[in-house]
């Protein structure tokens, strides 16, 4: 039985992905989204109160990744909630949302391209194995 010759293979677009590569996006995306929306707290020990002794403990809370956007003290006192700084300043807030997007794209970017470039290079070695004489 004679068939006919296999067609070569297309060569794979540049922005195309594979779908392991989405899955592995999707799982990277998760972890960003969950570390800039999860508090963070932390304990800052031993700060002093203006006219009041002894010095206390500070809960703080903060939201974002990898500058904080958001955080609050919370002292038993109600909680002060201050954005990317002392006051609410929109410059400061956009430029903290800025670079975490840059530092969420690039490390998306990352993942993309590691995965693209390991599953490309398998299928050019199996490639060169499959029309080695």
């Amino acid at each position: 039985m004679t068939g006919a010759p296999l067609a070569p293979k297309r060569k794979r677009a540049w922005f195309q992905l594979h779908l392991s590569t989405c899955v592995a996006l999707m799982c990277v995306a998760g972890v960003l989204v969950w570390v800039n929306v999860v508090p963070h707290e932390r304990q800052l020990p031993n700060q002093p109160r203006k006219g009041q002794e002894p010095p206390y403990d500070v809960r703080v809370v903060s939201h974002g990744w990898p500058i904080s956007a958001e955080w609050k003290m919370e002292d038993g006192w109600p909680a002060a909630t201050f954005y990317a700084g002392d006051a609410v300043d929109r410059n400061a807030l956009f430029l903290v949302v800025a670079v975490n997007g840059a530092a969420a794209l690039a490390l998306l970017a990352l993942t993309a391209g590691s995965c693209e470039f390991l599953i490309r290079r398998r299928a050019r070695r199996r490639d060169a194995l499959d029309s080695a004489p």
